[in-house]
């Protein structure tokens, strides 16, 4: 079996955020703070909050339940204004007033100097770092105060106020700041200013973690570290454009023993009702997209927080720099915000070998455009076997690949490969997918004879998504066509064996509670966008949908004259369900289709974590393509 790749993705985050000795001029702006509409209420409910500048904190955090933050940004010519939103379950502030950021508080910073003393190393007058919160203890009664440096010295803050609420799922805060602590700022449109806010947060206790809107704990030493922001009439959709980090903070995650990339982005309510899609794209150094995704987007019910994941397989891609791409799309497809990650995938870069080009690229296998097919010819003088390769990606988004060693291994061992693309579930939804890879196989049979392919001895590989629709294929009944009025339709579907990485028995999501109870895995976003179904509703939908699941759950069709199997997975058998990503890609579900195959008589190889159940070495997957093609070794 292919080895996973052994070395953690790397993300070099390319920061323009850093301490450093830059002037204003110098420094891209970051953010945004629009003119109030309206007088601003202070009393804590963010009432009169329309068309503020709102960035998410906190992405991507494993509780975000009680970490999600959004810090509010608007001005008018007397005050600047702060508004917070904090996803909160214990709000509370044990502090005294002489740390006021020790629990639940906002540390906020900011640099009102003008032309080369912006940005200067130094805090001094016209700078600002203080401490504000909501609470005293777990009431709301807000507190505030100025940090104790030599440079705030003779600073008298007046006119400040805190105001907060709290709300069933956190609490929210106002927080105003009048220009006239500044004497060498007039607030107009066009001024630029340096800003930090930075959300605390305690569980009910001291403070137990911090997270900055644009730069790091860098904020705390320099205001040179600060970001730079212009105050503006009104958001211009044009100026949004280049400030996707601040409206699209992206967390990356990837996952152990096995390469897939997790993207988790809250998006901002300054840009959520613009957005129709987000779409993430990893490209390679030559500017090749080579995994695709729209991922799923859901709103937290009684709250304004958005949230969007997404995920990349790259176990098939070469170790490299890579770059993702992340854009939010309004209903044209003209892109709102954007933003880059570089990432490194596997060790450092080394010289690759060349990849072989396939002998035919992008055929056409079927009416729609993702239905299409690269084939790689083995050299032999006879008919060779061939493995089709289903890519994965949440049924949402990949390509056509192959890993590299895999495909270098069939080639010379004799073996043929063609790697398809099928139609995502946001395009349509099951069994779109899985038909598509129906009719893939019944067409390249249908070009066995152009193609010096062997017809009765085709396999099936994939990781995910594309072990489900390979091991679907396998154990489904024949569904040629023999009258059909379409050549390629009169093709048989079935297969020789299976092997697959990662992959779903199942996708009933009542199957998925039960295997995994206790756990919302059943509830994973692509399912619910493979069958365009609320899953918060499982037991109480259509008698249609019920048929749906069990009709692409490839367990169901398992019968005694079905091929064997390899079945990989990356997680041991007992490796705890920390977040869907891993349960969606346990090992239970090879456990159960093992138990059913050994029942039946049928093979099936089953390895978690790179042990075999059972005992004894792993296979690799030639050898097991070589042995049920009746190949020697």
């Amino acid at each position: 079996m292919p080895r996973p790749l052994k070395a953690s993705i790397l993300f070099m985050v390319l920061g323009a955020f850093l301490a450093g000795s830059a002037h204003a001029q110098d420094k891209a702006i970051v953010g945004l703070i629009p003119k109030a509409q309206k007088p601003i209420a202070l009393d804590g409910n963010l009432d009169e909050w329309d068309g503020a500048f709102v960035t998410p904190v906190h992405v991507g955090h494993p509780d975000f339940a009680n970490r999600g933050g959004q810090f509010l940004f608007l001005w008018d010519e007397e005050n600047l204004y702060i508004g917070l939103r904090c996803l909160d379950q214990h709000p509370a502030h044990f502090g005294g007033d002489n740390q006021i950021w020790n629990g639940d508080a906002v540390e906020f910073y900011l640099d009102t100097r003008r032309s080369q003393q912006l940005g200067a190393a130094q805090f001094g007058p016209g700078t600002l770092h203080m401490f504000w919160t909501p609470f005293t203890k777990t009431e709301v009664k807000p507190r505030m105060g100025v940090r104790d440096l030599p440079a705030f010295k003779d600073f008298k803050l007046q006119g400040a106020e805190v105001a907060g609420a709290k709300t069933a799922w956190g609490y929210t805060a106002e927080f105003k700041l009048p220009w006239a602590n500044f004497p060498n700022f007039a607030a107009k449109v066009g001024e630029v200013v340096g800003i930090e806010c930075e959300l605390c947060s305690s569980d009910g206790g001291p403070r137990v973690d911090r997270t900055f809107v644009y730069s790091s704990p860098a904020a705390v030493s320099t205001p040179s570290a600060f970001g730079r922001v212009r105050l503006v009439e009104k958001l211009d959709p044009q100026e949004l454009k280049p400030l996707g980090r601040a409206l699209l903070p992206l967390s990356l995650t990837k996952s152990a023993n096995y390469a897939w990339l997790y993207g988790t982005v809250c998006l901002s309510p300054s840009i959520e009702a613009s957005v129709a899609k987000l779409e993430g794209k990893i490209v390679d150094r030559e500017g090749k997209v080579r995994k695709t995704t729209l991922g799923s987007r859901k709103s937290l019910n009684g709250t304004s927080f958005t949230l969007w994941t997404g995920s990349w397989e790259l176990f098939d891609l070469p170790p490299g720099i890579y770059t993702l791409e992340l854009a939010a799309l309004d209903k044209d497809g003209r892109v709102v915000t954007s933003r880059k990650e570089t990432l490194l995938h596997g060790d450092l870069p080394q010289p690759q070998a060349r990849v072989s080009q396939p002998t035919h690229r992008d055929v056409k296998y079927g009416p729609h455009p993702r239905n299409v097919l690269d084939f790689w010819q083995a050299e032999s003088k006879q008919p060779t076997p061939l493995l089709i390769s289903i890519h994965g990606g949440g049924f949402l988004g990949g390509n056509k690949s192959v890993a590299p060693q895999l495909l270098k291994e069939c080639l010379e061992s004799g073996i043929s490969v063609a790697a398809i693309t099928y139609r995502f579930s946001n395009q349509a939804i099951a069994p779109a997918p899985f038909q598509d890879g129906a009719r893939a196989v019944q067409f390249l049979r249908f070009k066995a004879k152009e193609w010096h392919i062997d017809p009765k001895r085709i396999a099936a590989t994939g990781g995910s998504a594309g072990a489900g629709i390979s091991l679907w294929l396998g154990f489904h009944d024949d569904m040629a066509d023999p009258k059909s009025e379409d050549p390629v339709l009169r093709e048989s579907t079935r297969l020789t064996c299976m092997a697959v990485f990662d992959g779903q028995t199942s996708y009933d999501p009542r199957f998925i509670r039960k295997l995994f109870s206790g756990k919302d895995v059943y509830k994973i976003g692509p399912l619910r966008q493979l069958f365009d179904a609320d899953l918060d509703r499982l037991d109480d939908l259509s008698a249609e949908k019920y048929k749906l699941f069990e009709e692409v759950s490839a367990i169901n069709h398992l019968t005694k004259d079905d091929p064997p199997v390899l079945l990989s997975y990356s997680s041991p058998m007992d490796a705890e369900i920390t977040d869907m990503g891993i349960g969606i890609h346990h090992p239970l579900f090879g456990k159960v289709l093992k138990e059913k195959m050994d029942e039946l008589g049928i093979p099936c190889e089953l390895y978690a974590g790179n042990r075999r159940t059972g005992g004894g070495t792993p296979m690799k997957t030639i050898d097991f393509l070589k042995l049920h093609f009746g190949m020697k070794n």
